[in-house]
């Protein structure tokens, strides 16, 4: 789920309308804050360790939005519309209002698949609930002004460098190609989140609410540690893209490091350290959106596009030795 509420400095316009059918679109989204947290390491987790938003698995006979809003409570303790009378009676739910879906994400496929459903919740109540974390599902959560997600220079490269896999080790000719072709090292997305303000899991008060490290301050060193592992990546940065760039135009490009496109006047994200790779995936991924209706997940065009090039070098060469062959 996404959790909006205002900025401190909007906070006084937004109290105003509290109540009325325009609290929702009181505010740009600029001056909007959104609620992030980082998930406990668990080995069992997929996302473990990593920035995400409160969620989880859909529990049988649940519809799509009972399940978000029971997992918002349930990591975080903040009650929003749509959690079910009959499981939890007698919630208030009147401090958040609920503003609509983002698209659904299909992350896997086959018999391991997994459909990422996101709801958006808009906090209309002056001040936000007291928040009662999960420890064993969530390390540490906050808020970060939206305005630093439609700031067009946010991003910043993650590389994943298959040289430190096992591949080159396992699969020593498959590793040396990918070198030849320039595949071996792939950028991804990342955007520091600027976090404030910041709660974990450990600072808990007597009555269970869990205090801000301006409440209750910690060890300089553990809040720096904790603080540079607020980033966002994958699928949780796609959820956004998806809300700000597709969904309300907030932002004209998605969030993602960017090049110019190899012939066109236009840019490109960049994948690879060649522009040839990156404009050739750019089309590729634009047919798929064109044709599936939703943007390519990362995973997919990672694991196709090296066979597509690898595929088009076969080809030519086999083309090249039978042209030879002819002379």
């Amino acid at each position: 789920a996404v959790l909006l509420r205002p900025a401190p400095c909007a906070a006084d316009e937004l109290e105003r309308k509290v109540g009325t059918a325009a609290a929702r679109d009181a505010l740009p989204l600029a001056e909007l804050e959104t609620f992030f947290i980082l998930r406990a390491e668990n080995d069992a987790d997929r996302w473990g360790g990593q920035v995400g938003l409160p969620g989880g698995r859909q529990d049988p006979e649940e519809t799509d939005i009972e399940t978000a809003a029971r997992e918002v409570y349930e990591e975080v303790g903040l009650c929003v519309p749509g959690l079910s009378p009959s499981a939890f009676p007698g919630l208030d739910t009147s401090a958040f209002e609920y503003v609509g879906r983002i698209h659904d994400r299909g992350i896997l496929r086959g018999a391991s698949g997994l459909v990422v459903c996101a709801f958006v919740f808009m906090q209309t109540a002056p001040l936000t609930p007291p928040l009662t974390l999960d420890d064993e599902e969530v390390a540490a959560c906050g808020w970060c002004p939206l305005a630093h997600l439609l700031d067009e220079d946010c991003a910043r490269p993650l590389t994943f460098d298959l040289s430190r896999g096992t591949l080159p080790k396992d699969w020593p000719v498959a590793f040396r190609v990918a070198q030849a072709l320039a595949l071996d090292k792939a950028l991804m997305t990342r955007v520091p989140l600027p976090i404030d303000p910041l709660f974990l899991a450990m600072n808990k008060a007597d009555d269970g609410r869990v205090l801000s490290t301006q409440e209750c301050p910690i060890d300089a060193d553990n809040e720096r540690r904790v603080r540079k592992n607020f980033y966002l990546w994958g699928l949780t940065l796609g959820i956004f893209n998806d809300l700000l760039h597709e969904q309300t135009l907030a932002r004209p490009t998605r969030i993602a490091l960017r090049e110019p496109h190899l012939v066109l006047d236009s840019s490109v994200e960049r994948v690879f350290r060649s522009r040839v790779h990156n404009t050739l995936i750019h089309h590729m991924r634009s047919a798929y959106q064109g044709v599936v209706g939703e943007p390519m997940p990362w995973i997919t065009y990672m694991a196709v596009y090296p066979l597509v090039v690898l595929g088009a070098g076969v080809t030519s060469t086999a083309v090249a030795l039978s042209g030879l062959a002819r002379l």
